[in-house]
């Protein structure tokens, strides 16, 4: 198993996700914040039954927000119509 690029999307693709999501509450909170207003995001990769899983989470305050996406890819599948 190996991080490559379609592992890298669906992270990139989950970390979107999550701040979409959470552009409200965000964009408040931030405004109400007296001063820096930080944004946690972490990916986290899990071998997974030959493929990765992937777990985005996102965790903000001051409403003490956690939320989570999971996605698993196979590296070695192609796509099926890949353009050459």
């Amino acid at each position: 198993m190996q991080i490559g690029e379609k592992s890298i999307a669906m992270a990139t693709e989950q970390v979107g996700e999550l701040l979409a999501i959470h552009r409200m509450p965000i964009g408040a909170a931030f405004l109400k914040a007296e001063k820096d207003f930080p944004v946690s995001l972490k990916v986290t990769f899990i071998p997974w039954k030959g493929g990765v899983r992937i777990v985005t989470d996102i965790a903000y305050t001051p409403e003490k927000i956690k939320d989570q996406t999971d996605g698993i890819v196979d590296e070695d599948q192609t796509e099926m119509f890949e353009d050459r």
